[in-house]
């Protein structure tokens, strides 16, 4: 059987709790413009990112997740240019908000 690599292996516990609270602190004004964009629709834009980062936090699939928040941002493209941003950020933190193909 192979080891996992660390690198790779998701984050649980304390460890993706802290890795959630830098997502949030960094992407704030990303999601502020997203938020002021949006107005009511923010909260379900937020959903998805909320239930994504929780379910990684699990070692959850989140593809349902990550594909309605594709769908979403979609359907609204006068937040694409922000929503690039935060999936940027995501990225940096090892974070993949694009939903699995199979």
């Amino acid at each position: 059987m192979a080891e996992s690599n660390p690198d790779t292996t998701p984050q649980t516990g304390e460890k993706a709790i802290d890795t959630v609270r830098r997502v949030l602190l960094n992407c704030r004004p990303i999601f502020q413009s997203i938020r002021n964009t949006l107005g009511e629709e923010w909260d379900q834009y937020f959903d998805c990112i909320q239930e994504i980062l929780k379910g990684l936090s699990r070692s959850e699939d989140v593809s349902d997740w990550a594909q309605a928040l594709l769908v979403f941002v979609d359907s609204h493209p006068e937040i694409s240019d922000d929503h690039s941003g935060i999936v940027f950020l995501f990225n940096e933190l090892d974070i993949d908000l694009s939903p699995r193909s199979e």
